[in-house]
């Protein structure tokens, strides 16, 4: 056992060999409480740093089965803290570990499980640069809730009671509820994260000062980077229920962020969240806005609700609620959101987490109206029943009038082909007639002149010359029925 300041070595062993200039080390080892330090490697000018405290200089391998650094944290003083600041609980109150002077050292550590205030990593690797009151720390990589930290970063304790730091840290496949529950800080930037469930990705870059409660002092903080939310959801925050009740849409109370990637930004105390597109079913979402260290948020939300499902969602004494909230919202505002197939909405988020103010504005509409395409399509099948049905109806009366007069043209060619029948016959029977009257009195002139022997001679001449009278007369009447045209028509 050796006795050090205010710390108890057990069970030291050590191996190698020891100059005054110069410690080869084989095997050190010893125990500080329930913390176990294997060391191996060189140091320098040992001798000079203990007794006169000058420059310890050397390469050493550290491994470790069980190390809690908060063994090696001096209380931090009561403090009452601020609105940016909260005051410490016991449990944290730790001063910022101060690098000592004139070491220059640079230590390749595996350490099994590492403490450090309320987190407990696992299989902890990386290079620690110990030098000029600084640790620079490269390829520092562990286990944590099942899932991967890895960072590199500085530590800065020189001339300053307030040590500063900058730091690239990533950390994969980590559970929102642990780290948010762990990380004071995050608590304090990120307040969403007390109503996240599911697993992300992440990679940032942060510096500032620390402060008291191994915290950092959040006035001086400064970070930006992603998450990439690879699963999760958002359950009971009031200011989505809020959003969700006056539009009636049940979806956007609990939203689900898949594949989702935010990249975000605290500068000056202030978070910002860069928009980004989301979408929840057929809703479109922007989101984006800021929120300060007090909690006071500046939130827009920018989306195009579908009007079919503001219609969908409408049951019972709620029917058309959603609707009806945006139509009276939107005549406040001069807005005419009645056509288009989707309604845009302005939603802004002031107030704080638990104590939201929500503003929702409609902004006009857009998309192809419903209301008009359905009374198009309604109007167009109307015309063209009303134009198929007026075709049918002049087709059918076009055919009844052609029928008829088909049927009348029939019966006035019949009509006229009685009457030049009739004419026919009457002149048939007039010539006939006229014929047997000439012949007679031919006759009788001639048997009075001439006796019976002339009639004798002369009959079969008289015959002759009658019958080609006749057929005169005959063919004269012909003619006078073909240019007989009793409807005044141009025909055959």
């Amino acid at each position: 056992q050796i006795n050090y300041d205010t710390y108890q070595l057990k069970n030291n062993i050590a191996k190698g060999k020891m100059t005054p200039a110069l410690f080869k080390v084989e095997q050190l080892t010893t125990h500080i409480g329930q913390n176990d330090f294997n060391f191996s490697g060189q140091l320098e000018n040992i001798f000079d740093y203990v007794f006169d405290n000058k420059m310890l200089e050397g390469k050493v391998k550290m491994t470790s089965k069980r190390l809690n650094l908060n063994e090696f944290m001096d209380p931090a003083p009561a403090a009452k803290g601020s609105s940016t600041n909260p005051p410490v609980t016991k449990e944290e109150s730790f001063a910022p570990i101060k690098v000592p002077e004139n070491i220059n050292v640079m230590v390749d550590a595996n350490i099994d499980q590492l403490t450090y205030s309320n987190m407990d990593l696992k299989n902890c690797k990386g290079v620690v640069a110990v030098t000029d009151q600084k640790m620079k720390m490269q390829d520092v990589a562990a286990q944590l809730f099942g899932g991967a930290v890895h960072f590199d970063g500085l530590y800065d304790t020189k001339g300053t009671e307030k040590p500063s730091f900058n730091m690239n840290l990533g950390m994969d496949k980590m559970p929102f509820g642990n780290v948010f529950n762990t990380f004071n800080t995050i608590k304090m930037i990120a307040p969403l994260g007390a109503y996240l469930e599911g697993i992300f990705n992440t990679k940032i870059e942060l510096s500032g000062k620390m402060g008291e409660g191994l915290m950092p002092d959040l006035n001086t903080l400064n970070f930006s980077g992603f998450v990439h939310t690879l699963n999760g959801n958002i359950k009971n925050l009031k200011a989505l229920e809020e959003i969700g009740n006056k539009l009636n849409i049940a979806e956007v109370k609990s939203l689900s962020i898949n594949d989702t990637k935010n990249w975000i930004e605290l500068k000056n105390g202030v978070f910002n969240l860069k928009e980004f597109d989301y979408k929840l079913k057929d809703i479109n979402f922007k989101i984006g806005g800021s929120h300060s260290l007090t909690q006071d948020m500046a939130y827009t939300i920018k989306t195009k609700i579908p009007r079919k499902l503001l219609d969908k969602n409408a049951v019972g004494a709620a029917a058309n609620q959603g609707l009806n909230f945006l139509s009276k919202e939107a005549s406040k505002y001069g807005v005419n959101i009645n056509n288009g197939e989707f309604i845009n909405v302005l939603i802004s988020i002031g107030g704080n987490i638990k104590n939201p103010k929500i503003n929702i504005k409609p902004t006009g509409s857009d998309g192809s109206s419903t209301i008009q395409s359905e009374v198009a399509t309604t109007l167009k099948e109307t015309t063209q029943k009303v134009k198929d049905s007026i075709q049918n109806r002049a087709n059918e009366e076009i055919g009844k009038a052609k029928a008829k007069a088909e049927e009348e043209l029939n019966k006035a060619k019949e009509r006229a082909q009685q009457e030049m029948q009739r004419a026919k016959d009457s002149l048939a029977a007039i010539a006939k007639k006229e014929t047997q009257r000439i012949a007679d009195s031919i006759k009788n002139k001639v048997k009075d002149q001439v006796g019976t022997k002339a009639t004798e001679i002369l009959k079969g001449k008289t015959d002759k010359v009658l019958d080609d009278k006749s057929k005169d007369v005959l063919n004269k009447a012909s003619d006078k029925i073909k240019d007989f045209n009793p409807f005044k028509k141009k025909g055959n």
